[in-house]
């Protein structure tokens, strides 16, 4: 028998602890007690504490106030509560597990074929409905700027999403939760419980290869291409539509400016377009950042199994998902940090001596002027 120092744990748990060291003998690859006790990493469990409180606060809040205010449900509203919702689930299922197997040292308490499927597929839904939901933000912003299937009222996409937004709404996001669990169905379909822990695929294999690059297709790169090909789509049209004189009289220009007649209604319009296409690019861009050393470790961990002896990228591991849990937290922050009415609407609903006479009245008015905003804005 030889002993070599394996990070068995990374092999457990896709986002486990790397480094309990644990003793492999090499003809039979069998684990058995780890020899190298490893201290609990007591700054990486508070920043996952804080996260999932403060996270579960932020989040929870920016869906109720959306859910509460009937002025509020419109199309970008209810996608931007979708993407919470991603986030409640990473926040609320996986991160109090991430924090149970750090104090534990490894020795999780997920038992069963159940739990083992159940806690790794939510974090890989979760995921997905965050990205597909900026994906489908992005398309919906560039519906509404750049608006190019309908031209002179004569199509049917765009025209269609506006008058049937209910059901729209409901597709997108029914869309956008089956294609998750299909990103996730391998994980169910494999993951199992075993002696020494949760086997969630078989690591080094052709079949774990071969899903951690679909994995990484479907959820970072095609949504990175079409992310940014749209929003330089909408970056060109705003530039255009503002510093272009001879766009004021095009099909665009009306799309823009409800009608073409009423060029007085043109600033407002332009600018509450550019606010909340710059929140879908600061939130997408934030996703891309914080999702790139996940994606990295899948990768190198499937392709140069020789890493995992590595010091360095045992370090890297261990950090790589803290930045999506953080961003599960940074989301709805960034929500209230870019709309006012977002932060408006939070004192109003959630500051209990903001309720007297007074309060109400400034949210009533509030209320019938957003909507009346709403209606003047809207395209004839």
């Amino acid at each position: 028998m030889t002993a070599t120092p394996s990070m068995a744990n990374c092999s457990d748990m896709e986002y486990g602890d790397c480094t309990n060291y644990t003793e492999v003998n090499m003809n039979t690859t069998e684990m058995t007690r780890p020899f190298i006790p490893a201290a609990i990493n007591w700054p990486r469990i508070t920043i996952l504490s804080c996260v999932m409180i403060f996270g579960i606060l932020a989040n929870g809040s920016l869906i109720f106030i959306v859910l509460k205010n009937s002025f509020l449900r419109k199309t970008q509203n209810i996608l931007f509560v979708n993407l919470m919702v991603g986030d409640l689930v990473c926040l609320l299922i996986n991160v109090p597990f991430v924090i149970e197997y750090e104090l534990m040292q490894g020795n999780t308490n997920v038992r069963g074929d159940f739990m083992c499927k159940f806690t790794t597929a939510s974090l890989i839904m979760s995921a997905c409905v965050v990205v597909y939901s900026l994906v489908a933000l992005s398309i919906e912003r560039y519906q509404k700027i750049a608006d190019p299937f309908n031209r002179c009222g004569e199509t049917c996409c765009s025209g269609s999403f506006r008058r049937c937004s209910i059901h729209s709404n409901g597709l997108i996001i029914a869309a956008i939760w089956i294609c998750s669990f299909i990103v996730a169905a391998p994980v169910i379909v494999l993951a199992e419980y075993k002696i020494n822990g949760c086997k969630w695929i078989a690591h080094h294999t052709d079949t774990a290869k071969i899903y951690k690059v679909f994995r990484a297709v479907t959820t970072f790169i095609i949504p990175f291409i079409m992310i940014v090909t749209v929003h330089i789509i909408i970056a060109c049209t705003l530039l255009k539509s503002i510093r272009d004189p001879v766009v004021r009289n095009s099909e665009l220009n009306r799309s823009l400016n409800g009608s073409g007649r009423q060029n007085r209604r043109r600033s407002p319009r332009i600018r509450s377009r550019v606010k909340i296409a710059v929140v879908v690019t600061v939130l997408s861009a934030m996703f891309f950042v914080a999702q790139l050393p996940g994606t990295i470790v899948n990768i190198l961990f499937e392709f140069k199994s020789s890493l995992i002896h590595s010091p360095s990228f045992v370090a890297f591991y261990r950090w790589a998902r803290i930045p999506f849990y953080v961003l599960c937290c940074f989301n709805p922050i960034m929500m209230y940090i870019l709309s006012s009415r977002f932060r408006k609407q939070l004192i109003l609903d959630c500051c209990f001596p903001c309720r007297s006479p007074f309060f109400r009245r400034i949210s009533m008015r509030l209320s019938q002027r957003t909507t009346s905003e709403q209606l003047q804005l809207e395209p004839k």
